[in-house]
């Protein structure tokens, strides 16, 4: 399994495609110690490279960009398809820390 190894991750009905390195950016996150090398003996794979997770698949375009960038983006409202409340949720779940508002 290497770094650079494509990932296809289907949450909630719908599938990301990334990195395992881009995953690995933040080893200390849920999907950054799935993807650790050690842990690769527990990783079930349904189609060869692609994991299901039974989350919220509108929030995770967030979680996403998230591990891209290294930068937490709230969607701008009304016109997001999920609200800070849910994504804020979603953050937590993927063990992302979120700062607290002022």
């Amino acid at each position: 399994m290497s770094n650079e190894e494509h990932i296809i991750l289907n949450v909630g009905g719908i599938k990301y495609e990334t990195f395992r390195s881009t995953l690995m950016r933040f080893p200390n996150t849920l999907l950054g110690k799935m993807f650790h090398q050690q842990n690769r003996s527990f990783l079930r794979p349904t189609n060869g490279n692609e994991y299901f997770l039974d989350r919220n698949g509108y929030a995770f375009r967030y979680i996403l960009e998230y591990y891209r960038t290294g930068v937490i983006i709230w969607p701008e409202y009304p016109s997001a398809f999920v609200s800070r409340e849910e994504l804020t949720i979603e953050f937590f779940y993927f063990e992302i820390s979120v700062p607290q508002q002022r």
